[in-house]
């Protein structure tokens, strides 16, 4: 079955959008395509709330229309992580097109992967999530994901958060989307002969 690697192709296909407020959950303020590090975060410090998610999409359209998704795997190089209050990082499908203010939420989407504590994700090394639901992995346009930090308002004290490199990172790879296909299972029907009287 072949596996292939999709990597992000320009700095707005993958972004960081941000809220920031006194009271939870905080309104959208700002978006910036340009980071050279994405990542999903809720914080409380000094009684401001701060929440980001990020988005990103790949152009999938080169796998053949006829071929079954088998497995699927986004896999981003992380290099710094806050866990204060013990969350996990969860995905969800979703492409965000032109990227605008739309494309922020404090609703936590977990179709794409349910979460993985961010204690055991790594600060220096790739980190691979399983993805599920993999009827969402568009064969004829773009797919997306959109990353989450589970749970709602965070206690003071520290932050939640897990930094990956974006596509404008100067040295580390950007988010890649690892999907494995194979033929769609034929369906064979055996006919058995009438078999008339004893």
């Amino acid at each position: 079955m072949p596996t292939v690697e999709f990597a992000i192709a320009q700095s707005d296909h993958d972004v960081r959008f941000d809220g920031e407020g006194a009271s939870y959950p905080p309104p959208y303020t700002a978006s910036d395509p340009t980071r050279t590090e994405d990542n999903p975060s809720k914080t409380l410090g000094g009684g401001i709330y701060y929440l980001s998610v990020s988005c990103m999409r790949w152009d999938t359209s080169s796998i053949p229309d006829g071929e079954t998704v088998t497995s699927a795997v986004l896999r981003v190089r992380g290099f710094n992580i806050d866990d204060w209050n013990g969350r996990s990082v969860t995905l969800e499908w979703y492409d965000m097109g032109t990227p605008d203010s739309s494309d922020y939420t404090s609703t936590v989407g977990s179709d794409a992967h349910a979460g993985t504590a961010i204690a055991s994700l790594s600060e220096s090394a790739d980190n691979d999530f399983a993805l599920l639901a993999l009827s969402n992995i568009n064969k004829t346009g773009f797919t997306g994901l959109r990353m989450h930090v589970s749970g709602g308002a965070p206690t003071s004290g520290g932050g939640n958060h897990f930094r990956y490199a974006s596509w404008d990172h100067a040295t580390l790879d950007p988010p890649r989307l690892i999907v494995t296909y194979g033929a769609a299972p034929s369906l064979y029907v055996t006919r058995h002969p009438l078999r008339l009287g004893v």
